[in-house]
């Protein structure tokens, strides 16, 4: 999330606190619940996209803020949400493996490389 891009688009100093604040929120908001799925022990595939998507997100939430948009939920209550939630994912969707990083072609490139995936033994 790029946090720089809220700030530069919400200058005005007296919006700039909260209206940074409401950004962030509604950035937060948008990409809760995503899943960290590296595919071949990597972290190109898909998450160089996925960081990508965070600054055009980081944009459009300023800009979403700054026309009046109402961020519904705080960003302390929006940052607690995601904790939570995070401590709900399930093991196989917390950067091991899970999702994309289990699908055929996945463990082809694993395959290809000198990575296992966890709880494997290293070849």
């Amino acid at each position: 999330m790029d946090c720089s891009s809220f700030t530069f688009h919400c200058q005005d100093e007296n919006r700039i606190n909260r209206q940074s604040l409401d950004a962030a929120s509604v950035g937060l908001q948008n990409i809760t619940g995503l899943a960290c799925d590296p595919v071949g022990n990597r972290v190109e595939w898909p998450c160089l996209g996925k960081n990508i998507m965070g600054g055009s997100n980081a944009l459009a939430s300023a800009n979403m803020i700054l026309a009046g948009y109402d961020k519904v939920i705080p960003l302390d209550e929006t940052i607690g949400a995601i904790y939570e939630i995070g401590l709900s994912l399930p093991l196989e969707l917390r950067c091991t493996f899970g999702g994309l990083g289990k699908t055929k072609t996945a463990r082809e490139i694993l395959k290809r490389s000198d990575a296992h995936f966890p709880g494997e033994e290293a070849r």
